[in-house]
């Protein structure tokens, strides 16, 4: 991978052609041409073209990393099947979880909107952008115990819902899963975009397709098992390219720092508003997203994932909280200089790597892009793989493995095509984290044991939760839109598209917990009425079904160990009935 760099980056490379000569690379003239970025004179010590090279070679390393996983792991395990394709169930230890789950949240979109996020809401922002960033996995993987204790052989987080709620809710959850899993990897598409078209200065279109199609590649060889063991390659390179960038800085940044301005500080309505929308807006996106759910099923047991998710939250945390602060410091600074009052800092990052002429320096700019482009595939192939594990987990159950890889291709080219329109980041986000906070609370109340519990939340309450703390948030919209001077349109917009404010996320939590509490009370009496009771929940069958399952196959394997060995008979229980998963450090044995 380095070695295409420096060869694309070398003063004496040689090409065939003048044009070619001023991009370092013939290969990289060739194939920028295509596309018509090299028809524009690069600038001097322009970082496209060693970008471009070192981009080629990682994705190039990546996919024969990945190859030889697969074929390593398919030569050890036979054939594979399309639950372990989908959950790698039991079989990941919890060194490789903790990476896994660093690299699977972080992508390039770090690099941009949290800098961004510290410039226009202070260190407040900052700190809790960067501590809810981390602390959804946390969450996630006690509630996953939490869904396991209950039904050990759940395949997804859409696969739960459809066993509390029954098969409407389930779909209705799986679209809201898919809406903000296919924003997530049109955001992170858009962002390494925005790499190359602001940092860079070349077109988006070949290296956002080039990622897309690694990623695709590999995950539909390998499923879940090969992205996770990819991930530690990509962790691992991440924190090392930061960690020189970071030495770049503390070597070089001379700036003068006076008193931290107000607007950096507890003046800013925006970071104080982050106390309550980064909290809720980041857990709430989180729990619908299988990124995480997945990692949960995959961990070797209980004890692997609460370790694995520790170790993964405390990563996050303290890369988003250097990520950020970078861009804190070129605002502190005066680094930064806004091109106007719509500047929101998107490349504030890079302003830390300019020379005394305000020049990109070529070799750091290419880590820094290096950088990007490893957290870019990590997150990438993660959600590809969440997508495939909601659509395939819950369409497409009994389907052929190869169904299951044609449909990593599928889901990942409308994320392509919506990403080279160059949306804005925030706003993508913004639409999907308010989506997920209006149905959050109703769908994990699910999880609550009980009789009385089952009786509140049914699926009538629970979907009519969901709808109530939307409808909220637009009746929100409505109220405000005549004191902000603007249409019901442009009111809707602004909130669910331009403005991250605290009312609408704390409306639309409050509300759908309410509409649950009133559905209840509702439901209650018309069923009185009609003289019709609740009946059990879905949830109950299934775990009764299982209790059923588990004596039965324990029954057999009790009566054929008479005539076998006692440890070779315990060691024929299967994973799913005694939830014990082999040591971790087998696991990784067998996977390097």
């Amino acid at each position: 991978m380095y070695v295409g760099l420096w060869v694309a980056a070398s003063p004496k490379a040689k090409s065939a052609s003048p044009s070619a000569r001023k991009w370092n690379s013939p290969v990289v003239y060739a194939f920028f041409k295509s596309t018509g970025a090299a028809a524009a004179e690069p600038a001097a010590a322009s970082p496209a073209a060693p970008i471009a090279a070192a981009t080629l070679c990682c994705c190039q390393f990546e996919v024969r990393t990945a190859l030889f996983f697969t074929l390593l792991h398919r030569h050890r395990k036979g054939k594979q099947t399309q639950d372990f394709f989908l959950t790698a169930r039991n079989s990941i230890g919890v060194w490789f979880i903790g990476w896994s789950f660093y690299a699977a949240v972080l992508g390039s979109w770090a690099v941009f909107s949290i800098p961004s996020y510290a410039y226009t809401a202070g260190y407040m922002g900052l700190i809790f952008y960067s501590v809810f960033s981390g602390v959804p996995i946390l969450i996630q993987a006690y509630l996953g115990i939490a869904i396991q204790k209950r039904l050990p052989m759940v395949t997804s987080f859409t696969d739960f819902v459809q066993r509390r709620f029954g098969t409407p809710v389930m779909m209705w959850v799986a679209l809201i899963m898919m809406l903000n899993m296919g924003i997530a990897l049109t955001a992170e598409m858009t962002a390494i975009g925005d790499l190359f078209t602001q940092v860079v200065g070349t077109t988006r279109v070949p290296i956002v397709i080039i990622i897309a199609v690694t990623t695709a590649v590999y995950t539909a060889a390998g499923g879940l098992y090969i992205s996770i063991l990819t991930d530690q390659v990509q962790a691992v390179l991440s924190l090392v390219l930061l960690f020189v960038a970071y030495i770049y800085v503390a070597a070089t940044f001379r700036e003068p720092l006076g008193p931290l301005p107000a607007e950096l500080g507890t003046g800013n309505y925006t970071g104080m508003a982050s106390i309550a929308t980064m909290p809720i807006s980041l857990i709430c996106a989180s729990i619908f997203s299988e990124v995480a759910w997945a990692r949960c099923w995959a961990s070797a047991s209980n004890k692997t994932l609460k370790l694995g998710a520790l170790f993964g939250t405390l990563q996050i945390i303290v890369v988003c909280f250097l990520l950020g602060f970078a861009g804190l410091l070129a605002a502190w600074s005066g680094l930064f200089i806004p091109t106007g009052p719509d500047d929101y800092g998107n490349t504030i990052f890079f302003t830390l790597f300019l020379n005394s002429q305000r020049e990109q320096v070529v070799w750091i700019t290419v880590i820094v892009g290096l950088l990007a482009i490893t957290l870019s595939t990590s997150n990438q192939d993660s959600l590809q793989n969440g997508l495939v594990e909601c659509v395939g987990g819950v369409f497409l159950k009994n389907a052929p493995v190869w169904i299951t890889r044609v449909l990593v291709v599928i889901l990942t080219v409308p994320c392509l095509v919506v990403s080279l329109q160059s949306y804005n980041i925030i706003s993508l986000y913004l639409l999907g984290n308010l989506v997920t906070t209006t149905h959050t609370l109703p769908i994990i109340a699910g999880l609550i044991p009980g009789k009385w519990a089952e009786r509140i939340v049914t699926p009538f309450t629970a979907i009519f939760g969901c709808w109530v703390g939307f409808a909220a948030v637009v009746v929100y919209a409505a109220l405000r839109r005549h004191s902000w001077g603007l249409s019901l349109s442009a009111a809707l917009h602004q909130v669910f598209f331009e403005i991250y404010d605290w009312p609408p996320f704390v409306i639309a939590l409050i509300a759908s917990v309410a509409a649950v509490a009133a559905g209840a009370v509702f439901e209650m009496a018309v069923r009185a009425c009609l003289k019709r009771p609740i009946p059990p929940s879905n949830l109950a069958l299934a775990e009764q079904e299982h209790r059923r399952e588990q004596e039965a196959a324990t029954t057999k394997l009790t009566s054929n160990s008479e005539e076998m060995d006692p440890k070779l008979a315990s060691s024929q229980v299967p994973q799913w009935i005694t939830m014990e998963a082999p040591p971790s450090s087998k696991l990784q044995h067998e996977a390097l």
